[in-house]
């Protein structure tokens, strides 16, 4: 493994770069991908929920955002660039990037540890279509992240492989905005 990659070494200008959501956010990889942007202008950043601060609509200035619905952060992305709603069921999803359907050239995703440190043959808390994404990627980047936990069931898919694995140590969420709650007594 590695410390942060050059990410200018495996993304092109306009390509597709799918990248793990929610809890299953590889922030590091995330926050490389908007430092490094300009490195590959025009790149569509294929988002679901976004909970961190690691995109801003500044970042428009050289990244093209898309998803599945502007949910969390990603709402005040899509309005500053106009990001395209990608105009399918959420359950859909993994088939339509499993077949090429919905296109993946790099995806950065998060994988638990194994004990060795490598990643784990799991994908725990990123079991959605990102995985069906790394499948038909050109390349997969992976933060294999200590504090992810191995999941039941939440197995790779065949063919799917981690062409670089990126070492992590930062708490699930630690940039994520925390709900608040507020009991009236």
């Amino acid at each position: 493994m590695s410390s942060t990659p050059d990410l200018a070494r495996w993304i092109r200008p306009g390509d597709t770069v799918v990248c793990g959501q929610a809890a299953a956010e590889p922030l590091g990889l995330t926050r490389a991908l908007v430092e490094q942007r300009h490195a590959f202008p025009g790149a569509r950043v294929f988002l679901g929920a976004v909970f961190s601060r690691s995109f801003a609509p500044a970042h428009a200035d050289a990244l093209r955002f898309a998803g599945y619905g502007a949910m969390g952060r990603a709402a005040a992305l899509f309005d500053a660039d106009g990001g395209a709603i990608v105009p399918i069921h959420y359950r859909e999803l993994e088939a339509a990037f499993a077949s090429g359907r919905l296109r993946a050239d790099v995806v950065l995703m998060q994988v638990p540890a194994g004990d060795d440190g490598a990643p784990a043959h799991n994908l725990g808390l990123a079991n959605d279509y990102v995985a069906q994404a790394a499948t038909r990627a050109r390349v997969v980047i992976a933060e294999v992240n200590e504090a992810a936990p191995w999941t039941c069931g939440a197995r790779p898919p065949e063919g799917m492989r981690i062409d670089h694995a990126v070492p992590a140590q930062h708490d699930l969420g630690a940039d994520h905005d925390r709900p608040v709650v507020r009991l009236d007594v």
